[in-house]
């Protein structure tokens, strides 16, 4: 009887091991509500900073595209003055972003946050070295054609 009880208490000790690493496993830790409040504001200025770095990449890419205009109005005899149409560009590219950061989020927290800030910084830094080439070609083609230099 005594051999007995010791393998049932061995045996209940060991499914109560069991239960508790189960519940680890399958079981997310209980949060306060502060800390959720606080996660959500995290979120949301995630989500502004996303927004903000869409917008910035979203403006380098209209001077690029102003610039690309002006050197084919010089190429064809017109005087450089090329604009961009900011609609299509301004709500979709932020949308398309954060629709990203919030997808990537889901799977694991602020990974879309950082890579879609982290894309953007990329972006903008490939905007200043192809914005420095095109205004170097806008010179060269600016004087080729005899244009007065831009200021």
């Amino acid at each position: 009887m005594l051999v007995l009880n010791e393998n049932l208490v061995f045996a209940g000790e060991a499914q109560s091991m069991i239960e508790s690493i189960s519940g680890l496993v399958t079981k997310r830790p209980r949060v306060s509500g502060a800390s959720v409040r606080h996660t959500a504001r995290e979120s949301s200025m995630g989500y502004v900073a996303v927004i903000i770095a869409s917008l910035i990449v979203t403006v380098f890419g209209f001077s690029l595209e102003i610039t690309a205009g002006n050197i084919g109005h010089v190429r064809h005899g017109r005087e450089p003055n090329a604009g961009a149409a900011i609609f299509p560009s301004i709500p979709s590219i932020p949308a398309f972003a954060v629709g990203l950061s919030w997808l990537l989020n889901r799977w694991y927290m602020n990974l879309g946050t950082w890579t879609v800030i982290g894309v953007c910084f990329i972006s903008v830094c490939c905007c200043a070295v192809s914005q420095r080439r095109l205004n170097a070609e806008l010179r060269t083609v600016m004087e080729e054609s005899n244009h007065p230099p831009r200021a």
